[in-house]
Parts: C-alpha cells; structure tokens; sequence
C-alpha cells in the first residue's frame, strides 16, 4: 500500500486510526521493514527517504493468543509491551497494533494512553493503531504526537487504502457491518444503542475528515492552477524573448541599412569634394600662372618701352639730389631719394628702401604738365593708366578662406614685380582656420622662401612673408 510517513524532533508518536481492514496494519509492517531495510543496507522502495539508524526496532503486531500457552489476546499483548520496556534502549522504534485491545474498552483506552505515553517520554519513537477515542484525543491535545488515518470512502462503504497525517479516523464499524450483510436491523438496533456522546464524537471526526477532504482538493486546485501559471508564465517569457530577439533584428537591419545609406552617401560627398578640391586647387594654380605672365609681360613691356624712349631721345644730364621726389622706372612707383652713391641710388618709398641705377629713376620735382608727345616715326609710346601706390601689406579679415587666398595671390604677384624684399598679411585671429590656410598657401609658395608670424605684441594676427629676390 503507497503511503508517505514523517516523523521528526517535533512529533515523536503518531496514532494511526480508520475503519477496519483499512491498511493500519500494512502501515505499521511498512514502516517497520523498511526500518529494518536500511539497518541491513537494502534499498528502501520509495522515491525519497530519509531514516535514522535505530538501536532496536521493536513490534507487537498481531493476535498472539494462545490455548496451550494459556494466553489470551490482551494478556499476550500486555507480556510482549513488558518485553519492550524491559530491554529498551535508545533510539528505538516501537510500533504497536490495536494498543490496548482485549479487555474493557475504557480501562483498554486508559491503558493505551498509558503506554504510548511512556514509550514518548522515555524518548522512542512510537507508531500505534487504535479504535480507542481517548487515544486519539490524547494524540490531538498532546504536544509531539500526531493523529493519522486510513480513509474510508462513505459512499461506497469501502476504505481507500490512503493515509492522511494529521487527522483522526472514524472506525465506522456499523458502516462495514452493514456492507458485510449484517442484517439492517441489527445495525439500525446498535445505533440506537450507540450513545448520544460517542455519536457526536464520531460526526465530529467525520465532520474534520470531510473539512481535510475539502482543503485537499482546494490544495489541489491550487497546486494545478499555480502550475498553470507557471506555465503560462513560462509561455510568456518565452513568446517576450522571441519577439525582443525579432525586435532587435529588425533593428539591427535598420540600422545596418541606415549605415550602409550613410556610407554611400558619404563616399558620393567626399567624391565631390575631392573633385572641387581638386578644381579649386586647379584654379589657383591657373590664376597664378597667369598673374605671373602678366606680370612678366608688364616688366618686358616696360623695358621695351623704356629702351625705345631711350633711344629715340638723346640723353640728358640728370642731376639728382637727396631729397627729390623720383619715378622708379620698371614699377612705376614715386618715391623720395633716400642716398647716392655714384650711379647708385636708394629711394624710399614708404616704409621700403629699392636700390636702383640713376637710369630707372625719373626726376618729378620740376616736371611740368604737358599734353602727350606724339609717337615718332619708329618709335612706341606707352601709356600706364595712373593708379594708387602699392603698398607692401594686405589686410584680409572678413574674407571667407578662398576670397582670402585669391586676393593674397594676386598681391604676391603684384609685389613680386614691386621687387618688395617681404610683405606682410593681416588676417586677424578668429579660430585660426583662416591663419593656417594662408601660411599654408604660402609655404607652397615658389617664390616665398620664408614664412612666420608678425611681431610678438599682434598676437599672431598677422604672417610675414619674405620673398624672393628677381633677378
């Protein structure tokens, strides 16, 4: 018979109670071999458990009356208790069947008492079967015993064969009277005969049989619906993780297809600004190419044009003083005589000294306004449209990096062709993208040979350039 038993440091004794031929017996014997199994190191046949090793295992199970030996039922239960007691030694497990049984039913019950008790406080572990209601009112009222019972299913009238720890058991002896064929009016005569006290007894225990009846199915129910749940639960995680790992896929193709478009476009950009860099690098070499041969063409054309005058005039004396204010030929500029030294003249003009030969300069102090000579036979005359001085400085602040760059392009040509020995770019300070173009410009620069910033006190808001000398 499948049963389940737990007996701890709390509850050292337990009553076992329930109809006859209900499984008390087997429920003694089981425990008791299974005992004696372990204590023999045989496997226990049961999915978990856990039993201590006893000194003794002691029973008295069965009716061990006898004629020959002139032994009654109880006289041969009382003879094997004096046994127990006599040779007891802890720990022990003790299991006794129908306790008491044999004599008056109130001294039996007395007497059952008396024994489970005694074996309890001497601290053996104690299993017994009873009919007695006081035994089992003893074991509902008494610390570290406990009540089961084998049920008995009332509409059939037959028992079940399952245990229940912790309630007591009718013995619904009238019930299996009457299912045997013990005539009904025999039956219906014992309950009348039944007293009123013990009848309340009895419902009441059938009455908590049925209430542990109820709480086991509601426990069931439970138990089904918490495992429902769990399920449920488990269902949805799962279904959770799945659509969070199909979110992040979705996801992560998004965001690869957003990269992929950034990249493409990315690379289509930096295509067109490699090209327009390219152009624009293009551009500038092309206007600086072309500022030079004009400059170049100016500085040939005015020799030509000086050597012409030259030799369709006849030489004049030329007297020069410190002081004058004198014509460079070959830049067209004005400027003061700072020095003279033979052939050799210094004019200043501005902040810059050109040293020169008598032959470039041109006296202005006692030149007259006249209409222009008409070309002679020959000869070529030039006109140079009138324009202000040139000054060896460029001020580009304000100016976008390109419009900067170009300007300051054309002003080195214009100053090359001046033969200025260096020049000078304000460009200001700002975040210095500005600074960092231009003093790159000029590093490339063929005919800057040196570039650094301005005086200590402009704080870097201006780049000096030095150039190179014409030959």
């Amino acid at each position: 018979m499948p049963l389940s038993r737990h007996l701890d440091g709390e509850h050292t004794a337990m009553v076992i109670s329930g109809p006859n031929a209900g499984g008390k017996t087997v429920a003694l014997k089981t425990v008791g071999l299974c005992a004696l199994m372990a204590q023999a190191g045989m496997h226990i046949p049961a999915r978990r458990a856990i039993l201590p090793v006893f000194h003794q295992v002691l029973a008295d199970i069965g009716d061990q009356q006898s004629i020959v030996a002139n032994l009654s039922t109880f006289t041969a239960h009382i003879r094997n208790v004096c046994q127990m007691v006599e040779i007891l030694s802890l720990p022990a497990l003790v299991v006794i069947d129908e306790v008491g049984t044999g004599t008056d039913p109130e001294e039996g019950a007395a007497l059952a008492v008396a024994i489970v008790d005694y074996f309890k406080q001497r601290g053996a572990m104690i299993i017994a079967t009873t009919h007695y209601q006081r035994l089992k009112m003893y074991a509902q009222l008494t610390p570290g015993v406990i009540n089961a019972a084998v049920e008995f299913d009332r509409e059939r009238l037959e028992p079940t064969y399952r245990l229940i720890q912790g309630v007591a058991g009718a013995s619904s002896g009238l019930n299996i009277a009457r299912r045997l064929g013990l005539p009904g009016e025999i039956v219906e005569r014992a309950l009348r005969w039944f007293r009123t006290h013990d009848q309340q007894v009895v419902r009441y225990l059938e009455q908590l049989k049925e209430e542990l009846d109820r709480q086991q199915a509601l426990r069931r129910a439970l138990e089904e619906e918490r495992r429902a749940l769990v399920e449920k639960e488990r269902a949805l995680e799962q279904e959770f993780a799945r659509r969070e790992r199909e979110r992040q896929r979705q996801f992560e193709r998004r965001l690869q297809q957003v990269v992929d478009d950034f990249s493409q476009r990315a690379r289509a950009l930096l295509g067109q600004l490699q090209e327009r860099k390219a152009q624009l690098s293009l551009q500038r070499t092309i206007d600086r190419q072309a500022s030079r041969l004009r400059a170049e063409l100016r500085r040939r054309l005015k020799q030509e044009t000086g050597s012409s005058l030259r030799s369709t005039s006849p030489p004049e004396e030329m007297t020069l003083t410190v002081g004058d204010t004198v014509r460079l030929l070959d830049i067209d500029k004005v400027g003061t005589v700072a020095s003279l030294r033979g052939d050799e003249v210094v004019v200043e003009i501005g902040h810059l000294r050109f040293r020169t030969t008598r032959a470039n300069v041109e006296p202005l102090a006692e030149k007259k306004p006249s209409s222009p000579a008409p070309p002679q036979e020959g000869g070529v005359t030039v006109e140079l449209a009138s324009r202000p001085p040139l000054r060896p400085e460029i001020n580009v602040v304000g100016c976008t990096v390109q419009e900067a760059l170009d300007r300051i392009d054309k002003f080195l040509d214009e100053a090359i062709l001046a033969s200025f020995p260096e020049v000078r770019i304000i460009h200001g300070a700002g975040t210095g993208a500005l600074r960092t173009a231009i003093r790159q410009m000029l590093a490339s620069h063929p005919q800057v040979i040196e570039v650094r910033p301005g005086a200590i006190e402009t704080a870097d808001v201006e780049t000096v350039a030095r150039l190179r000398e014409s030959e």
